[in-house]
């Protein structure tokens, strides 16, 4: 045999899976709804002479330069982004030149990178996944030729801020900044497009692939200053987009309103299907992208193959970097395939833990307990607490017991009362006399009882309240719903040093339970905290108060995984 170019040797072919189509897509990022109308239209409309001369694509530059008002001599289409990075790679790196690339990334881009001989420094995303500024500018002082950045990056969906890239391009002249923009259409961040034609060292790609839907036809563009872009036109073959690719790519950069509106299906799936897996008891990542981080820890391979034989394909990570070790990539789909998706993980997994919290979760209690706060500090002091005072504290830590916020409130006017003093007074009033004719009879049940049964049905259902087991059954017994929980632990059942935010009682219950996974739901940050000290899932639940906003402020500023507002919007979630 011939001997290979050392080009060749050091290369390694991107492995590509096929036998995809007619299958539920969700380990590529494609666009779940496809292409714009225009844009097959255009294509039926091919005519022969088209097909049979070399191609002509000046005019899907014009297209980008009018749509994004561009200098036309600084941008530069090509075979798909990934052509486009080779080619920077080519014109711009030597053998032994420094190449700067933080990972994990794209695989195409370090690949390219190793096909020109460069000597490649990684540098490790942070273990929360956000970009890790401080190693990229210390590493930025040896003079790489080349410094990659990606955003939003695959595979961690992080985006990098646009002021620290310009800034750090210009404390660094000598370095040539590549930014990969392949899934901007998605990101809430700006783009540095308008940017690159006045930088000399930013060049940033972008595809047709990914939110136009065009990821068949191959077509990618860039943007960098003239004389950038001069030097990639030298190495390429002249005719490297065909005529179908820029066609389409014309005609979906025209419908705008389309994209818009796929857009922003996408981006209200991706945080409805977060929260749905959030709520089947797995850690998923907040991105920016069109895809979501989840943590499958030891099951990523059979997890992975098991929805492949039920025809869904997702991207198992594991191999890929420390940092994505028992991760799958998931593209988020339409509806239709995430209901899919939702429905197949629940089949093939046990079923996981769903713990309840009660009040202001499960019952509406502000004519109940919040009424009876109010009433037994106006007993016991003579002065009544204000609404806001309450919410103040509630949606704080360390308040979960209603008797803990009386003893406060008291102190604050001057009056030291024992838990118990306290708590003979709240009784009486929330108990009444005969016992039952106090303010419980006030109580109302949030949730619709459909869907509590749909819940039992597809979860290990259980309560875990602040409650005495007296007053809980006051409220499942009078409401009927007892019988959709396995396990209940109230607050007799825990011991005074270990109520909530102490983990003690979701670890009981996930015990009693048998359940790995779990979630945990409840309306003040104490239930949140126990939740993320169990390891569980952690869902805030707005309580039928005047003050939503600061309960919800609340609720995600103690780390919320997600926040309803109000439980019965669990049902969208579900995906049924």
């Amino acid at each position: 045999m011939i001997k290979s170019s050392k080009r060749a040797q050091r290369s390694t072919p991107y492995k590509k899976k096929t036998g995809r189509l007619k299958m539920v897509r969700l380990d590529m990022m494609e666009n779940p709804y496809g292409s714009a109308p225009s844009a097959l239209k255009s294509l039926r409309s091919i005519t022969e002479e088209t097909v049979s001369a070399y191609p002509e694509y000046e005019m899907l530059i014009e297209a980008l330069a009018s749509h994004f008002r561009l200098p036309k001599e600084s941008i530069l289409v090509g075979n798909g982004s990934d052509e486009i990075l080779q080619s920077v790679f080519d014109g711009f790196c030597n053998e032994e030149d420094k190449v700067l690339i933080p990972v994990p990334t794209f695989p195409i881009i370090p690949t390219a990178a190793q096909k020109c001989g460069a000597k490649i420094t990684t540098i490790n995303y942070n273990d929360d996944l956000s970009f890790p500024k401080e190693e990229f500018l210390k590493n930025l002082a040896n003079n790489p030729k080349i410094a990659v950045i990606v955003s939003p990056n695959n595979p961690t969906g992080t985006t990098v801020d646009r002021n620290f890239i310009l800034d750090t391009a210009s404390h660094f002249p000598k370095t040539l900044f590549l930014v990969d923009e392949a899934y901007a259409e998605y990101s809430t961040n700006k783009s540095l497009i308008d940017e690159a034609p006045k930088r000399r060292n930013i060049i940033v790609v972008r595809t047709f692939s990914k939110a136009y839907g065009l990821a068949g036809l191959r077509c990618g563009w860039a943007v960098s200053s003239p004389e950038i872009i001069d030097v990639l036109n030298k190495l390429r073959a002249p005719y490297c987009v065909n005529s179908a690719a820029a066609t389409a790519a014309k005609a979906a950069l025209s419908d705008q309103k389309w994209l818009s509106q796929v857009v922003k299906k996408i981006r209200s799936e991706r945080k409805r299907l977060k929260a749905s897996l959030n709520l089947l008891g797995f850690r998923c990542t907040e991105s920016d992208a069109n895809f979501l981080l989840l943590y499958t820890g030891k099951n990523s391979r059979f997890i992975t193959e098991a929805l492949e034989s039920h025809r869904i394909l997702v991207k198992n990570l594991t191999d890929t970097h420390k940092l994505m070790e028992g991760v799958l990539r998931v593209t988020v789909g339409s509806e239709k395939d995430n209901r899919l998706l939702i429905r197949t993980l629940r089949s093939i997994l046990p079923k996981s833990a769903l713990i309840l919290d009660v009040d202001g979760t499960l019952v509406d209690v502000c004519d109940s307990y919040h009424r009876v706060i109010c009433d037994t500090v106006l007993n016991l002091t003579g002065e009544r607490p204000s609404d806001r005072e309450i919410y103040q504290l509630k949606s704080g830590s360390g308040y979960n017991d209603d008797i803990d916020i009386v003893c406060e409130l008291c102190c604050r006017r001057g009056k030291s009362i024992t838990y118990d003093e306290a708590e003979k007074v709240f009784n009486s009033l929330y108990e009444g006399s005969p016992i039952g004719t106090g303010a419980v009879k006030s109580e109302k049940l949030l949730i619709d009882v459909t869907l509590l049964k749909q819940l039992s049905e597809k979860f290990k259902l259980a309560l875990f309240t602040g409650r005495t087991r007296l007053h809980l059954e006051f409220a499942i017994k009078r409401f009927g719903i007892e019988r959709y929980f396995e396990t209940i632990l109230t607050l007799d059942e825990i011991p005074k040093t270990k109520r909530k935010p102490h983990p003690y009682g979701l670890f009981q219950i996930m015990k009693e339970l048998g359940c790995k996974q779990g979630t945990y739901i409840g309306d003040i940050p104490d239930d949140v905290q126990c939740a993320k000290a169990a390891g569980l899932t952690a869902v805030g639940v707005v309580p039928p108060v005047r003050k939503k906003a600061i309960y919800r402020k609340a609720l995600q500023e103690a780390g919320a995984d997600f926040v309803l507002q109000n439980i019965n919007d669990l049902r969208r979630v579900l995906y049924e």
